[in-house]
């Protein structure tokens, strides 16, 4: 009898170990399942914010072109011209400013080594056209003071009224995310 308690016991213990072993197997293919998922979700998402992205900044490449082409002028014609250029300079700010939500979430989505070499591509991309797009646009803002500087010196000498510098407009989140990036 008390043999047939060792077996039962043992038989116990197996099925006790087996329950468990089933147990975490199924919560392991669970996990897997909701990573692969949560992993598929993320790419998604970093390749819609960054479809969103692409189209926006060719935009705002081309404004920015447009601006610098603005600054082809005469210093006696500037008065007429400064509020075409600051129109267009506006344009730009706009553009970038819409950026915003899709700039942050490529910025916290980007950070996940997923192994997807497709969202690693779009990623590396998003980050160098992102800072070549700002440094764009700073060396925009700095040229059209420069110009304004340069009107400003001109009416010194022709007793003209000043242009003030311009002040950029950007959501301070593009501009913090500009610099998490460099």
């Amino acid at each position: 009898m008390k043999n047939i308690f060792i077996h039962l016991g043992f038989i116990f213990i197996l099925i006790g170990f087996s329950i468990i072993f089933v147990d975490k197997a199924s919560a392991s293919i669970n996990n897997y399942y909701e990573d692969v998922n949560e992993s598929n979700e993320i790419i998604s998402l970093v390749h819609n914010n960054y479809s969103e992205f692409k189209a926006n900044s060719l935009e705002i490449k081309n404004n920015i072109i447009d601006v610098s082409k603005s600054f082809n002028f005469y210093l006696d014609d500037f008065q007429f011209i400064n509020p075409t250029i600051e129109e267009k300079v506006k344009k730009v700010e706009t553009g970038i400013n819409n950026l915003t939500d899709s700039v942050n979430n490529l910025i916290t989505y980007c950070v996940y080594d997923l192994n997807d070499e497709f969202m690693d591509n779009e990623c590396e991309s998003f980050k160098t056209n992102f800072n070549n797009m700002m440094e764009s646009y700073s060396k925009m803002i700095d040229v059209y003071n420069d110009v304004i500087k340069e009107y400003n010196d001109y009416c010194d000498k022709n007793g003209r009224e000043h242009v003030l510098d311009y002040n950029q407009n950007i959501d301070e989140s593009i501009v913090t995310a500009s610099a998490k990036l460099k």
